[in-house]
């Protein structure tokens, strides 16, 4: 199963904290055969996909691509990458992967909740 994660208060803070939990679960998926891609809302620059890379590297996040949507809602893109789950901390992006037909899971506080 192909499964994405947002970066930016999903797997990391802000402020560069690592959101452990997230990662913990991240790590569990893979360790379970599944796919993991990020799709961020960030836009596509070499320096964001350094920045993410090196982060993910670091904390030994294996993923299939980074996929940078520059702002736009990343529902119609999760469906294109064929993505069945997406954990994100934006309710806008949840609802927007929900209305394509991705299960989506809001992220708060290192947690997570699905979104129906």
């Amino acid at each position: 199963m192909i499964i994405s994660f947002d970066f930016d208060d999903t797997l990391r803070l802000w402020d560069g904290t690592p959101c452990y939990n997230m990662i913990a679960h991240a790590h569990a998926l893979i360790k379970d055969g599944h796919e993991l891609v990020i799709v961020t809302a960030r836009r596509q620059t070499f320096d964001n996909h350094i920045f993410i890379m090196d982060f993910l590297n670091t904390h030994e996040i294996k993923v299939k691509r980074v996929i940078c949507v520059n702002h736009e809602l990343k529902g119609p893109t999760l469906k294109e990458a064929k993505v069945e789950h997406h954990y994100d901390d934006s309710e806008s992006h949840c609802i927007s992967a929900v209305e394509n037909g991705v299960r989506a899971f809001l992220v708060k506080d290192d947690s997570f909740q699905e979104l129906v």
